[in-house]
């Protein structure tokens, strides 16, 4: 299984917030999770990021990779 971390798009319209999930690569970005590490909500001034340092970690030596918006998030 290739991993990757994605966002998983969570609230309602024009309230969005979103997970920080652990999921197959080939899996939807609202399809089955392997875990849940965190969450982001940008409707708060600054952000507000949530995650668990210990599990991100251990996933990115297990290989999984960040997608490209979550890899920008991270960067703040």
């Amino acid at each position: 299984m290739a991993a990757k971390i994605k966002l998983k798009k969570m609230g309602r319209t024009g309230i969005r917030t979103f997970r920080i999930v652990i999921a197959d690569e080939s899996a939807k970005r609202d399809g089955k999770v392997v875990e849940e590490i965190g969450y982001y909500d940008k409707s708060f001034k600054p952000p507000k990021l949530e995650i668990d340092k210990v599990r991100l970690d251990y996933w990115v030596g297990k290989g999984a990779q960040p997608t490209l918006p979550l890899r920008k998030i991270l960067s703040l």
